[in-house]
């Protein structure tokens, strides 16, 4: 290999080695709500132990294709989709249910496209990092990062 072609290979290695850094050490912190009236439910009224009316959320289980776990838990599978750029109202980016891929492997394909059609998105996020530094971009690694990597220990 000559050396252009391994100096090359080092700058590619380093950027990767640089993107799985900033992926371990970089915390985003990201706001959002979910609207769970999204989701198949129903409002209802229900005694609490006091005997008093409370009002809550009901969600089915099969129908909103949540999973159960171990010890009782249940989970939603959901999607997360993340822009560069805010869009129109300042969100970065939404949460929208998604269908567990067991679930979804097991079910007739002719009933996959209306369940997928079906999937609501559910809020919205917001990159709260990316505004407090002013730009409301998310960040970026700088090209001085990337090639200021010509002075490698070896």
């Amino acid at each position: 290999m000559d050396k252009v072609a391994l100096h090359t290979n080092s700058k590619i290695q380093l950027f990767i080695n640089l993107l799985k850094t900033e992926a371990m050490t970089t915390k985003r912190i990201l706001v959002g709500s979910l609207a769970l009236t999204k989701l198949q439910h129903a409002v209802i009224q229900v005694k609490n132990k006091k005997g008093d009316l409370v009002e809550g959320v009901f969600l089915p289980i099969d129908h909103n294709y949540f999973v159960k776990g171990s010890a009782g838990a249940l989970y939603m599978p959901f999607r997360v989709v993340m822009h560069q750029e805010p869009d129109e109202y300042g969100q970065h980016g939404f949460i929208a249910q998604a269908m567990d891929s067991k679930m979804w492997k097991t079910m007739p394909e002719d009933q996959r496209s209306e369940v997928t059609d079906n999937m609501p998105i559910l809020g919205n996020l917001k990159d709260v990092d990316s505004l407090k530094q002013g730009s409301g971009k998310m960040q970026e690694i700088s090209e001085d990062q990337i090639t200021n990597a010509d002075d490698l220990p070896f």
